[in-house]
């Protein structure tokens, strides 16, 4: 047989199926993340530079032309990177443009097929990137790398809180389950990963989602949590009230303590809160914050319980000590400060932008995307991994556009 979308468009035209061997665990085949065909010896060149191994086989033997199969593998410790498909298609544009003066030049033939290619590419990604962010369950089996075993005992958990079995769970149930008081911190921990329909509910895979990206949070990345809970656009501040109202929903039986914390802490006139004072606020007073530490912990203990969460970070610590411990020369420690420097900066100006465009589009949903990215952003450390590359995505994008825009520049000059 085969798969329906490899058949020709009649019945006689030939139609395969591609399979390959993934290997156990300790397979050293890393897995395949692009297919891509050759017609010619120039595009056998072009494929050889851009990382394509091909694969030694004919495929006149299946009803097919004289065309060779490649394949690109992906490196486990790297972050794939792909153009923007919309400045694809302006290049592609420009270069048809040129192409339509000089028919004949051979370059901008060679040039146009290779935008072709790479403008495909970057659509399959973008569309493979949409397809991602919609399928919950494909994203945390990712993010935790989880086996199927782990993906059946998730199974397992979510219906021990379903009683009704009718895919769905309430807030206030997960809390019943882990015998703990419902809270508008449980309501926002949700909220913040657009796990919730409009029914206020839980469907399998965002549940298994919000779960992994509040239990992989770490230390600060706790207290940040609880600060945007009243600064969601990151204007970088909240009021007195609003303070008290987090160490209420925190401690809601301990409403004198939380007053008397704040008065021994002496609140700002300005009425202004930053998150350097919750900081210093949480060093001084640790019992305060106590029961958001609390509740992550009883997560992780009623899910997989906590050696499996310990390894998880422990391996996410390592990598990041790893990096941190690479013997760099003086120079290249100024240069790395001056990158740094230069990258916070940058953040911080995608921060406003973002909070910006949140402000102007009336889509709920549009806002509550800008402002997830926004967490994210600040989530993701911009630690050098090497060849020039970041740690965090949203900075090597950033980039690699201004390298393709001064590349461009220098081309015109």
């Amino acid at each position: 047989s085969g798969h329906p979308k490899m058949r020709g468009e009649s019945p006689n035209d030939p139609f395969f199926c591609v399979w390959f061997y993934k290997g156990g665990e300790n397979s050293e085949n890393l897995p395949i993340g692009d297919l891509n065909l050759s017609y010619t010896l120039g595009e056998e060149e072009e494929l050889t530079r851009e990382g394509y191994e091909m694969i030694d086989i004919s495929f006149v033997e299946f009803g097919f032309g004289d065309m060779n199969l490649w394949i690109r593998r992906v490196e486990r410790s790297s972050v794939p990177t792909f153009a923007n498909s919309a400045h694809v298609a302006k290049e592609l544009h420009e270069c048809r443009k040129m192409l339509s003066k000089n028919p004949d030049d051979s370059n901008l033939q060679d040039m146009e097929e290779k935008l072709l290619r790479k403008l495909h590419a970057a659509q399959v990604h973008e569309d493979e990137s949409r397809e991602n962010q919609d399928n919950p369950i494909k994203y945390t089996m990712e993010f935790l790398a989880l086996n199927p075993a782990e993906l059946e005992q998730l199974i397992t958990y979510f219906s021990y809180i379903d009683l009704d079995r009718d895919g769905f769970i309430l807030m206030e149930e997960f809390c019943e389950w882990l015998n703990l008081p419902m809270s508008d911190y449980v309501s926002h921990i949700f909220n913040l990963t657009g796990a919730l329909d409009d029914h206020k509910r839980l469907d399998f895979g965002e549940f298994i989602k919000a779960i992994a990206t509040f239990a992989m949070l770490q230390g600060e990345e706790v207290l940040k949590l609880l600060f945007a809970m009243f600064d969601p656009d990151g204007e970088g501040f909240i009021t007195n009230e609003q303070l008290l109202e987090i160490l209420s929903v925190l401690n809601p039986y301990a409403r004198g303590r939380t007053t008397r914390t704040l008065k021994e802490f002496d609140l700002p006139k300005t009425d202004k809160v930053t998150y350097t004072m919750v900081k210093n606020l949480h060093i001084g007073y640790p019992n305060m914050f106590h029961p958001a530490f609390h509740f992550q912990d009883i997560v992780r203990k009623k899910i997989f319980g906590l050696p499996w969460w310990e390894r998880k970070l422990r391996k996410y610590m390592a990598t990041k000590n790893k990096l941190r411990s690479a013997q760099m020369t003086s120079q290249q420690v100024d240069k790395a400060k001056e990158v740094r420097e230069e990258r916070r900066a940058r953040k911080a100006e995608r921060k406003v932008k973002r909070i910006e465009m949140a402000r102007a589009d009336k889509s709920q949903f549009v806002r509550a995307l800008y402002i997830a990215k926004n967490v994210a952003d600040a989530l993701m450390p911009d630690i050098d991994i090497g060849n020039g590359k970041s740690m965090n995505v949203f900075t090597n994008f950033e980039e690699e556009e201004m390298e393709k825009k001064r590349k461009e520049e220098e081309a015109n000059f």
